[in-house]
């Protein structure tokens, strides 16, 4: 049997290409819909899990990141910042559900930009014990941003749900190589 995807490991492979492809065949096991908006993709990923995903729109100025995983047992939590556009904001959130994804542990951000930001009237060290992470590597900063862009390629704003742009406008052409390059791939 094979491991669920959120458990799976980057198989071997050289360079940026092949972290690529790793990255496009484990999207291709999440039997994801061929578009999808930002609630939907969370929505299929709860069910795989087993378990909610919860957006939590917060100020994160002072964080020094725009997002970040938490998971615990029962759920998920993805923080990002609220006071950025909504496309900005959907990439965030897919770069933290990239993360998830590839089974990624430890957190982008230090553990006193952790505490700061989500505990600041309790005391530091009873918030390190609890929340105990290490950072991602660079390597898995790589994959989850070649993951989010592929997660983003599908992604529909939630304004233009149901919409397909006339193949003959600027628009509807780079719609399509892009498309065109998602359904040749064998």
């Amino acid at each position: 049997m094979t491991s669920p995807f959120w458990r799976g490991r980057r198989k071997r492979g050289n360079g940026m290409q092949a972290l690529r492809r790793v990255c496009e065949d484990r999207l291709a096991s999440l039997g994801l819909p061929e578009s999808y908006d930002i609630t939907t993709l969370c929505a299929h990923l709860s069910t795989a899990r087993r378990r909610p995903i919860h957006l939590v729109p917060m100020p994160m100025e002072t964080a020094g990141s725009y997002g970040l995983l938490l998971s615990f047992p029962d759920a998920d939590y993805i923080v990002h910042e609220e006071h950025t556009s909504r496309h900005h904001q959907e990439h965030i959130i897919a770069h933290e559900l990239a993360h998830m994804i590839c089974g990624h542990r430890g957190a982008g951000m230090t553990e006193t930009d952790i505490e700061a930001l989500l505990f600041p009237d309790l005391d530091p060290s009873l918030v390190r014990d609890l929340l105990r992470r290490d950072n991602f590597s660079d390597e898995q900063e790589q994959e989850a941003e070649i993951m989010a862009f592929l997660l983003g390629r599908a992604l529909r704003s939630e304004e233009a749900v149901g919409s397909n742009p006339d193949p003959d406008s600027a628009l509807g052409r780079i719609h399509g190589s892009l498309t065109w390059r998602r359904r040749s791939r064998p």
